[in-house]
């Protein structure tokens, strides 16, 4: 009986192990995607204001005013790109719950599997039954006395 619970708290200990990675992964594979997308928004940008900033310059010197539609697209995509900043910002703080969550939940059970093996003698070093950290040889005299 004592055999399925020490495999219990393995099989789980295990299957939590070998879940977190894939669910870290997926997330932080969003967080990529997400970067990517604001890279290519920036480099859209910088495209747009360069070429307002060309068509600006030819219509001062041909005595016009210079239009505003780059401009007013440039100002969306940096808004979009604000936004997936701070996307990636609570997906951060998402990554950073699940990982203390994961580690909480895997100290946890080593705490666990520990005191069973303690309970039963199996840790190097214990006697069954023995309490960790009590003197077994509190009160006697050792040899040099």
């Amino acid at each position: 009986r004592r055999t399925m619970a020490t495999s219990s708290y393995l099989d789980t200990f295990l299957s939590t192990v070998e879940d977190a990675p894939q669910e870290l992964r997926r997330n932080l594979q969003h967080m990529r995607s997400l970067d990517t997308e604001a890279q290519d928004l920036v480099e859209r940008i910088k495209k747009l204001a360069k070429n307002h900033v060309t068509r600006a310059k030819r219509s001062v010197s041909e005595g016009s005013e210079p239009s505003e539609e780059l401009l007013h697209k440039v100002r969306g995509l940096q808004r979009k790109v604000e936004e997936i900043g701070n996307e990636k910002v609570n997906l951060a703080a998402h990554l950073e719950e699940q990982i203390q969550r994961h580690l909480r939940r895997l100290n946890e059970d080593l705490s666990r599997f520990e005191v069973e093996l303690n309970e039963r003698g199996k840790l190097k070093g214990q006697q069954p039954n023995a309490v960790p950290g009590a003197d077994s040889g509190a009160g006697s005299e050792g040899p040099d006395e």
